[in-house]
């Protein structure tokens, strides 16, 4: 399940943060796991685990202004990863683009099913 609303994202959904409105090659962007949101000192707060924090992995809080957009992935079947070895690799074209062209939150809402 994929979605945009922060009011519908739950600890542990994975949650791909736009830190700019770009999607695509000048798109500044991370992907965490949501923890949740807080307000911290008065500012409202997003709460994530990163594997870009310092030196290493861990939790962080960044002021939810400074996120220009998010798209939350929900796992809604976990026990479906123990088929992940038999796949067959498959480039997905979309995706694959973003490297070299421009995009935008709509056409990518659209290519992932949202």
């Amino acid at each position: 399940m994929n979605f945009t609303d922060f009011a519908k994202a739950q600890p542990g959904d994975f949650m791909k943060v736009f830190w700019n409105n770009n999607v695509g090659k000048r798109e500044h962007g991370h992907s965490v796991v949501f923890l949740g949101e807080e307000v911290l000192n008065g500012v409202p707060s997003v709460h994530f685990w990163s594997s870009n924090v310092g030196m290493g992995y861990g939790d962080k809080y960044v002021a939810r202004s400074k996120i220009k957009a998010a798209i939350f992935s929900r796992l809604t079947a976990p026990r479906a990863l123990a088929r992940a070895p038999g796949l067959t690799p498959k480039v997905d074209p979309y995706l694959a683009s973003l490297l070299n062209t421009d995009s935008s939150l709509a056409e990518a809402g659209q290519k992932c099913g949202m």
